[in-house]
């Protein structure tokens, strides 16, 4: 292969792994598993569902989710964006094709992290619940 089109190519390779904020965006989909299922899961700005499910959160937020279903204890989970391969990948492509500028939205943005996923509980029995049980096996 030719210098130049060696050049080019790596050229391309980096354009195409680009800068975070563009290739991966500024928010993530994080789904939500319980055992059981059927829990309803709660954020103070991202709206709620019913697991399984799915919610969208913004890569650079901590957000905390609670998790509840009626006859199970509450379950509070906190998540926290960490720095993923394909996000440092792309973060770098920024800082080699996109420079300066790139590097700082990608810092302000937080696109080169991610949120685990999926987020999956197990729910435990309430103090009622157990009660109860604990009584239909007597």
């Amino acid at each position: 292969m030719s210098k130049p089109m060696m050049i080019a190519a790596l050229a391309s390779l980096l354009m195409v792994v680009g800068c975070a904020t563009a290739v991966r965006g500024t928010t993530q989909s994080v789904k939500f598993e319980s055992v059981p299922s059927g829990a309803l899961v709660k954020t103070y700005r991202n709206g709620s569902c019913v697991t399984p499910c799915s919610l969208r959160f913004h890569r650079k937020d901590r957000p905390t989710v609670l998790i509840e279903k009626e006859g199970y204890e509450p379950q509070q989970v906190g998540l926290r964006a960490h720095a993923s391969r394909s996000g440092v990948l792309a973060a770098y492509g920024n800082i080699v094709v996109g420079g300066g500028v790139g590097a700082i939205v990608d810092g302000k943005t937080k696109a080169f992290k991610g949120f685990l996923d999926p987020v999956s509980v197990v729910l435990v029995p309430d103090k009622n619940s157990r009660n109860a049980l604990a009584s239909a096996r007597d």
